[in-house]
């Protein structure tokens, strides 16, 4: 194999590495918790809102069950990412990566895109199902059941494209029994 090969994949399972430790600490720490001194959310309402609409909306007003959401203004809320603003917010990785390898630093920002698109296809399948080719996927089956954990147990499964971190910092958690026989009566 050719030196160039070996970095690129070396950078490739790096920034999947790093998407999964971003995605695990925005989902805990801005999505589930109001940890920041109050005059973040106060001069960077964003926060406040992604805060409302993940943790209060999504969790405990829309998919309060997993899916089959009812309203039409709760269905599609907080269910895909924008790739753009994950580039502008990623960007106090990949700045500073390109100092050091701009290769490595063009692959993570790919990995943002790919994670962001991947992250809205997969979250939209689990939440409104269409039944599309990738419902019938071991990979989105094992994902779709890793998120649904998340929605019984907030406090843990916090990724979903990348589950690795939970694995890590000990977030993840197992079905019981009674989890598997909830999880067949959404077709899970």
């Amino acid at each position: 194999m050719g030196a160039v090969f070996c970095r690129t994949v070396g950078w490739v399972l790096v920034s999947c590495g790093l998407m999964s430790l971003l995605e695990y600490h925005i989902h805990k720490h801005l999505m589930h918790r109001r940890k920041l001194p109050e005059w973040f959310y106060h001069h960077i309402p964003e926060l406040a809102r992604v805060f409302e609409d993940h943790h209060l909306l999504h969790h405990h007003k829309y998919y309060r069950i997993f899916d089959y959401e009812p309203d039409l203004v709760g269905r599609y809320l907080n269910i895909s990412l924008n790739p753009w603003l994950g580039v502008f917010y990623g960007s106090f990785v990949w700045i500073p990566l390109f100092f050091f390898s701009s290769p490595g630093s063009l692959i993570f920002v790919f990995t943002i895109i790919a994670h962001h698109l991947l992250w809205s296809a997969l979250h939209q399948e689990m939440h409104v199902p269409s039944r599309s080719f990738l419902s019938h996927l071991s990979l989105y089956q094992y994902l779709a059941r890793y998120h649904w954990m998340h929605h019984a147990y907030p406090g843990a499964n916090y990724n979903i494209v990348f589950p690795l971190m939970d694995f890590f910092l000990k977030t993840h958690r197992c079905p019981s029994q009674d989890d598997k026989r909830a999880m067949r009566l959404v077709g899970l």
